[in-house]
C-alpha cells in the first residue's frame, strides 16, 4: 500500500507484500469473509435504510397533509424542522464512537434505534408544529450515533482493500431500498381512505413501528469487534485467522485501544482526517438535497402526479447503488482512491447542472440520476480514503465520527440553501450544492498530490511535513528545561525562559512515543499470529513449514524495535529532566544567589590573595622548576662507558644562564603556568569551600560564626566562660581546685628552700 513508512498514506493504494495464501487458505479465507459479510452487513444496513426513512420522509410527509395539518409552510418552519435534526446529529456524534467501543455495538446499536422508532411513532400523533420540531430534534439525537457506529464497526473486520465495496454496499443497499419507500408512503397513505388519520401520521406511526421491530431483532444478530469474546458466530480458529490477517494488514496497529479525549484531540489535529470529512460533506449535501426535496421538486417543479413524483423517486437512488458498487469493486481491485473521488464529483456536478438549468423535464430528471450517483460516490469513496490512512483502532473511530459529523453540517447547510420561497424549482439551493462539490474536488485533487509527495518523501527515507529529527529534539528539551535559571524561584535574570513541568513540555511529548506503538504483536494473539503464519508458509509435507516463515516471524517482530527503543530513550530523558530539575532546586534553588555568590568568589579572587595559592600552586610551580632544569641538564649530558650520563660543571652552569629581566619573566612564566594549572583542576573545589567557609563560619549572619578561628581568638577569657556555660557548683569547685593547686605550689617551693 503506498503509505510512509510510518503511516502510510493512500492516495492509491499498491501491492503488499503480504505472504500469499494457498487454495486450500484462499478458500477458508472466502469462507470466513462470507460468514462476516452475511452477519455484519445485511442487519446493518437495514437498520441504517430504516434511518434514512425515518430522518427524510419528512418530504413524502409534506405533500400529503403535513404542511396543512401543522401549517409548516408558514414563514421557514420547514426550514427549522429541517435544520434541528442536524443540531443533535453534529453533537452527540463523536460522543457515540467513544461509548460504541465501551458499551458494544450489539447493545448501542439496538438501544438507539429502539428508542428514535419510538420517536418516529410518536411524531404521528402530534398537532402542532413546534412539537415537530422539537421530536426532530430528538431524533437528530438518538440517530447521531448509528452511521458513524456502522462506519467504524465494518471498517474493523476488513483489511484496508476489501473496506470500500463493504462500505459501498452497506450504504447504497440502505440508499436504495429507502428510496422504495416513498412507494410503501404511497401505500401506507390510502389508510387514510378508512380512518379518522391523515395519511402522513400513518407514514409516522408504521415506520415507527418496524423500526422498533427491526432493533429488538439487531441486538440479537450485530455482531461485536473482532477481537471480542461475544462472536460467537465464529470458531476460535475463525476469530484467530480474522484477528491474525487484520494485524498483517496494518502492521500490528489493529488492537483495541481505548478511546480517550487525548485520541480526540490528536486525531482532530489531522489535516487528512478534515481534507477527507470535507469531501464527504460535498457529497453529503447532495444526498440530503436530493433526499429531502427530490420528491417535491418532481411533483412541485417538474408538474408530475404525486402518485407519479413517488415512483421517480425511487429510481435515481437504485441507479446511484449500482453504479457506486460497481466503481467500489473495481476501486478496491486496482487499489486506487483518488482518481475515483475526484471522477465521481465530476459525476454528480455534471447532474446538478442539468437538474438546474435545463428547461425540459425529461433532462432534468436525467440529471437526478446523475447527481445522486455522484453524491453518493463522493460520500462512500471518502469515507474508505480515510480508513485507509488511519491505522490505530481508536483513531479510526473519532475520524469517522468527525467525517460523519461533517454530514450533519451539511444537511444544516443543504436546509438554509433549500428556501421556502426558491420553490418549486430550488435552483439556488441546488447551485450551493454544486459549489461545495467544486471545492470537493479540487481539495481531493489537492490531497492526491499531497500524498504522493509525502510518499515520495519517506521512499527517500525523508520525514514528512513539519516533523523534527529526534536528536534536536531531545537537545532542544533539555536546553530548553534544565537551565539553571528554569528552576529559579521568584524573580528570574531576563532572558531565561519560564519552567515548565516535564508532562506539560511540547518538545518531550513529541518525543514520547504513544504506547499503541508498542502494543505488536498484541497481547494474548501470539499464538494466532503465528497460526497465520504458519498457514501463508506451509512446507511440502504436514507437520513442515516453508524455511522463509522464521526471516518473516522475526522481521515482523523487530518492525516495532525502533518505537520501542526510541520510547525507552524517551522515558531516559524525562527522568534525566526531572533528576536535573530537582538537583537544581535542592542545590541551586535561587539563581540570582548562586550568580551573586559565583561574582564574590571571583572578587575574592582578583582583588584580594587568590585563594588557589596553596600548597597545590607551590608543589606545581616546584615541580615546574624541576623539569625545566632537568630538561636543560639532559641536553647538555653526554653518556659514560656503562650508560651513565654525565654533565660537565661548566655546561651546567650555562643551563639557567640568563639575564635578570629574563630571569624574571620566565620566573613569572613558571607561577603564572603553576596558578592556571591549579585552577583548572580545583577552581569548583575551591569555590565550594571558600563559600562553605564564607557561608558557615566567616559571614556575620552565619549561624556557625561561633566555631571561627578568628572569632574566638578576638574572645575574652569571660567571653569564653561565659560561652561555655559552667554549673555554679562546677564553677566554685574549679576554683578551688584552682586555689588549692596554687597553695599546694606555694607549699612546695617552701619545702624545697628547706
Amino acid at each position: 500500500m503506498a503509505t510512509t513508512k510510518e503511516d502510510r498514506n493512500v492516495s492509491c493504494i499498491e501491492s503488499r507484500s503480504d505472504p500469499e495464501l494457498n487454495e486450500h487458505d484462499k478458500a477458508f479465507e472466502k469462507r470466513v469473509l462470507r460468514k462476516v459479510d452475511r452477519r455484519l452487513l445485511p442487519i446493518l444496513g437495514a437498520l441504517y435504510c430504516i434511518a434514512l426513512v425515518d430522518r427524510n420522509n419528512i418530504s413524502v410527509a409534506r405533500i400529503s397533509g403535513l404542511d396543512e395539518d401543522l401549517a409548516l409552510d408558514v414563514g421557514n418552519r420547514a426550514s427549522i424542522a429541517l435544520l434541528v435534526f442536524f443540531v443533535g446529529y453534529i453533537i452527540f456524534e463523536i460522543p457515540s464512537n467513544i461509548v460504541i467501543r465501551r458499551v458494544g455495538p450489539a447493545i448501542w446499536l439496538s438501544a438507539i434505534a429502539l428508542a428514535w422508532g419510538a420517536v418516529s411513532l410518536g411524531i404521528g400523533f402530534l398537532e402542532t408544529w413546534y412539537e415537530f420540531a422539537i421530536l426532530r430534534a430528538i431524533l437528530g439525537v438518538l440517530e447521531a450515533g448509528y452511521y458513524p457506529g456502522c462506519v467504524y464497526l465494518i471498517a474493523t473486520w476488513y483489511k484496508r482493500y476489501e473496506l470500500q465495496k463493504r462500505l459501498s454496499l452497506f450504504f447504497v443497499f440502505a440508499t436504495s431500498v429507502s428510496g422504495f419507500a416513498n412507494i410503501f408512503a404511497l401505500g401506507l397513505i390510502q389508510i387514510s381512505k378508512v380512518t379518522s388519520y391523515k395519511g402522513w401520521r400513518w407514514i409516522y406511526i408504521i415506520e415507527g413501528g418496524i423500526t422498533m421491530a427491526v432493533a429488538v431483532l439487531a441486538y440479537f444478530v450485530v455482531v461485536d469487534f473482532p477481537n471480542s469474546h461475544r462472536n460467537k458466530f465464529l470458531s476460535a480458529e475463525e476469530k484467530a485467522f480474522v484477528v491474525a490477517r487484520l494485524a498483517n494488514d496494518r502492521g500490528g496497529d489493529e488492537h483495541a485501544e481505548k478511546v480517550t479525549w487525548r485520541v480526540v484531540l490528536i486525531t482532530a489535529l489531522d489535516w487528512r482526517v478534515w481534507s477527507f470529512s470535507f469531501m464527504y460533506f460535498a457529497g453529503a449535501a447532495g444526498i440530503y438535497a436530493f433526499g429531502l426535496f427530490l420528491p417535491i421538486i418532481l411533483r412541485n417543479g417538474l408538474g408530475f402526479s404525486r402518485e407519479l413524483a413517488f415512483l421517480l423517486a425511487a429510481f435515481p437512488p437504485v441507479f446511484a447503488a449500482l453504479e457506486v458498487m460497481v466503481l467500489s469493486w473495481w476501486s478496491d481491485k486496482i487499489r486506487k482512491r483518488g482518481v475515483f473521488v475526484i471522477g465521481q464529483g465530476l459525476l454528480g456536478i455534471s447532474g446538478l447542472c442539468l437538474t438546474a438549468f435545463l428547461r425540459n423535464s425529461v433532462g432534468r430528471y436525467i440529471g437526478t440520476f446523475l447527481g445522486y450517483a455522484g453524491a453518493v460516490g463522493l460520500v462512500v469513496g471518502p469515507l474508505a480514503w480515510l480508513a485507509n490512512n488511519v491505522r490505530s483502532d481508536g483513531k479510526r473511530s473519532v475520524a469517522s465520527a468527525i467525517a460523519i459529523m461533517m454530514s450533519g453540517i451539511s444537511g444544516i447547510y443543504s436546509s438554509l440553501v433549500f428556501r421556502q420561497q426558491d420553490a418549486p424549482d430550488y435552483i439556488p439551493g441546488i447551485i450551493a450544492v454544486m459549489a461545495v462539490n467544486v471545492l470537493g474536488v479540487a481539495l481531493a485533487a489537492l490531497t492526491v498530490v499531497v500524498l504522493k509527495l509525502e510518499n515520495r518523501k519517506a521512499d527517500r527515507g525523508e520525514k514528512r511535513g513539519n516533523e523534527q529529527s529526534i536528536p534536536r529534539l531531545m537537545i532542544a528539551c533539555l536546553v530548553s528545561t534544565a537551565s539553571p535559571a528554569n528552576v529559579a524561584r521568584g524573580a528570574q535574570p531576563q532572558g531565561f525562559p519560564n519552567r515548565k513541568n516535564v508532562n506539560e513540555s511540547l518538545e518531550l511529548v513529541h518525543i514520547l512515543q504513544p504506547a499503541s506503538l508498542l502494543a505488536y504483536p498484541e497481547r494474548g494473539n501470539i499464538k494466532s499470529w503465528l497460526s497465520y503464519l504458519f498457514k501463508t508458509n506451509r512446507g511440502f509435507e504436514l507437520g513442515t513449514f516453508n524455511n522463509t516463515i522464521l526471516a518473516t516471524a522475526m522481521k515482523k517482530q523487530s518492525s516495532k524495535w525502533s518505537d520501542m527503543s526510541l520510547g525507552y530513550v524517551s522515558d531516559i530523558i524525562g527522568l534525566v529532566h526531572n533528576f536535573i530539575v530537582a538537583a537544581l532546586e535542592a542545590e541551586c534553588g535561587d539563581a540570582n544567589r548562586s550568580l551573586d555568590t559565583a561574582k564574590f568568589l571571583l572578587d575574592v579572587e582578583s582583588t584580594d590573595t587568590p585563594f588557589t595559592l596553596n600548597h597545590y600552586f607551590n608543589d606545581n610551580l616546584q615541580k615546574t622548576r624541576y623539569d625545566k632544569v632537568h630538561a636543560g641538564l639532559k641536553r647538555k649530558a653526554f653518556e659514560m662507558e656503562g650508560g651513565a650520563q654525565v654533565v660537565r660543571i661548566d655546561q651546567a652552569a650555562e643551563v639557567n644562564n640568563m639575564g635578570n629581566d629574563e630571569y624574571v619573566i620566565q620566573e613569572i612564566h613558571d607561577i603564572l603556568k603553576s596558578y592556571y594549572k591549579v585552577t583548572r583542576k580545583t577552581f569548583v573545589d575551591n569555590v565550594c569551600k571558600q563559600a562553605t567557609n564564607y557561608y558557615l563560619f566567616t559571614s556575620d549572619q552565619s549561624p556557625l560564626a561561633l566555631f571561627s578561628p578568628i572569632l574566638v581568638g578576638q574572645m575574652s577569657e569571660a567571653e569564653l566562660e561565659e560561652i561555655a556555660g559552667e554549673m555554679p557548683e562546677v564553677k566554685r569547685t574549679r576554683a578551688q581546685l584552682t586555689k588549692e593547686i596554687t597553695s599546694l605550689g606555694e607549699a612546695m617551693k617552701i619545702l624545697a628552700r628547706a
